[in-house]
Protein backbone atom coordinates (compact mmCIF):
# COMPACT_ATOMS: atom_id res chain seq x y z
CA UNK A 1 0.00 0.00 0.00
CA UNK A 2 1.25 3.55 -0.93
CA UNK A 3 0.99 5.59 2.44
CA UNK A 4 1.06 9.04 0.17
CA UNK A 5 -2.66 7.87 -1.74
CA UNK A 6 -3.53 8.28 2.03
CA UNK A 7 -2.09 11.49 2.44
CA UNK A 8 -0.04 9.99 5.30
CA UNK A 9 3.66 10.46 6.33
CA UNK A 10 6.05 7.62 4.35
CA UNK A 11 7.10 6.31 8.01
CA UNK A 12 3.90 6.04 8.92
CA UNK A 13 3.42 3.20 11.72
CA UNK A 14 2.00 -0.19 9.71
CA UNK A 15 0.55 -0.80 13.48
CA UNK A 16 -1.82 2.04 13.05
CA UNK A 17 -2.75 0.77 9.31
CA UNK A 18 -3.58 -2.61 10.93
CA UNK A 19 -5.57 -1.28 13.60
CA UNK A 20 -7.75 1.01 11.61
CA UNK A 21 -10.62 0.47 9.32
CA UNK A 22 -10.80 1.21 5.77
CA UNK A 23 -13.33 3.30 4.65
CA UNK A 24 -13.15 2.29 1.12
CA UNK A 25 -16.35 0.13 1.55
CA UNK A 26 -18.10 3.62 1.73
CA UNK A 27 -16.13 4.89 -1.35
CA UNK A 28 -14.00 6.68 0.81
CA UNK A 29 -10.27 6.40 0.40
CA UNK A 30 -9.05 6.68 3.92
CA UNK A 31 -8.90 4.75 7.67
CA UNK A 32 -11.47 5.64 10.64
CA UNK A 33 -9.84 4.37 14.35
CA UNK A 34 -11.33 3.57 17.14
CA UNK A 35 -11.04 5.57 20.47
CA UNK A 36 -8.90 5.91 21.92
CA UNK A 37 -6.47 4.26 19.72
CA UNK A 38 -7.39 7.71 17.11
CA UNK A 39 -5.92 9.48 19.73
CA UNK A 40 -2.52 7.99 19.78
CA UNK A 41 -2.70 8.59 15.85
CA UNK A 42 -2.92 12.31 16.27
CA UNK A 43 -0.18 12.46 18.72
CA UNK A 44 2.12 10.81 16.28
CA UNK A 45 1.00 12.98 13.25
CA UNK A 46 1.42 15.91 15.45
CA UNK A 47 4.97 14.46 16.20
CA UNK A 48 5.28 15.05 12.31
CA UNK A 49 3.81 18.22 11.28
CA UNK A 50 0.17 17.26 10.41
CA UNK A 51 -2.38 19.32 11.05
CA UNK A 52 -5.68 18.10 11.80
CA UNK A 53 -8.43 20.15 9.56
CA UNK A 54 -11.39 17.76 10.91
CA UNK A 55 -12.97 14.41 10.97
CA UNK A 56 -15.88 12.40 10.90
CA UNK A 57 -17.67 10.65 13.36
CA UNK A 58 -19.12 7.08 12.22
CA UNK A 59 -21.15 4.36 13.49
CA UNK A 60 -19.64 0.89 13.59
CA UNK A 61 -20.97 -2.45 14.66
CA UNK A 62 -18.47 -4.62 13.70
CA UNK A 63 -19.57 -5.32 10.39
CA UNK A 64 -21.23 -2.21 8.99
CA UNK A 65 -20.27 1.73 8.71
CA UNK A 66 -22.94 4.28 8.71
CA UNK A 67 -21.93 8.20 8.85
CA UNK A 68 -23.47 9.88 12.00
CA UNK A 69 -23.18 13.33 10.46
CA UNK A 70 -20.59 14.83 13.67
CA UNK A 71 -17.84 16.43 12.78
CA UNK A 72 -15.86 18.92 13.80
CA UNK A 73 -13.00 20.97 11.64
CA UNK A 74 -10.31 23.50 11.86
CA UNK A 75 -9.70 26.36 10.09
CA UNK A 76 -5.55 27.26 9.64
CA UNK A 77 -4.75 30.71 10.87
CA UNK A 78 -2.66 32.29 8.78
CA UNK A 79 -1.72 34.68 11.66
CA UNK A 80 -0.05 31.79 13.75
CA UNK A 81 2.89 30.21 13.35
CA UNK A 82 3.23 26.20 11.99
CA UNK A 83 3.29 24.77 15.51
CA UNK A 84 0.68 27.00 17.16
CA UNK A 85 -1.68 25.75 14.16
CA UNK A 86 -1.03 22.35 14.85
CA UNK A 87 -0.79 22.34 18.41
CA UNK A 88 -4.38 24.10 18.43
CA UNK A 89 -5.91 22.10 16.23
CA UNK A 90 -4.10 18.60 18.25
CA UNK A 91 -6.41 20.66 21.02
CA UNK A 92 -9.42 20.62 19.18
CA UNK A 93 -9.45 17.35 18.10
CA UNK A 94 -8.82 16.24 21.38
CA UNK A 95 -11.40 18.27 23.36
CA UNK A 96 -14.40 17.04 20.20
CA UNK A 97 -13.04 13.43 20.49
CA UNK A 98 -13.25 12.76 23.93
CA UNK A 99 -16.15 14.70 24.85
CA UNK A 100 -17.80 12.67 21.67
CA UNK A 101 -16.94 9.45 23.61
CA UNK A 102 -18.12 10.40 26.87
CA UNK A 103 -21.63 11.69 25.68
CA UNK A 104 -22.71 9.17 22.89
CA UNK A 105 -23.39 5.37 22.84
CA UNK A 106 -22.37 3.00 20.45
CA UNK A 107 -18.94 1.55 18.66
CA UNK A 108 -17.53 4.52 16.32
CA UNK A 109 -14.77 4.99 14.40
CA UNK A 110 -12.71 8.22 13.73
CA UNK A 111 -11.76 9.35 10.11
CA UNK A 112 -9.18 12.36 10.68
CA UNK A 113 -8.79 15.01 7.88
CA UNK A 114 -5.12 16.25 7.84
CA UNK A 115 -2.28 18.26 5.99
CA UNK A 116 1.36 18.23 6.35
CA UNK A 117 2.78 21.61 7.07
CA UNK A 118 6.11 20.49 7.25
Amino acid sequence: MNKKEYKLPDNFPDYFLNTGISLQVIGLNSFAWKFPLVLEVITFLERENYVILGGDVLLYNGEHIENTYDSWYFNIDESLTKEQNIKQSVLLADQYLKKYNETNNGEFLYNLVVRSLA
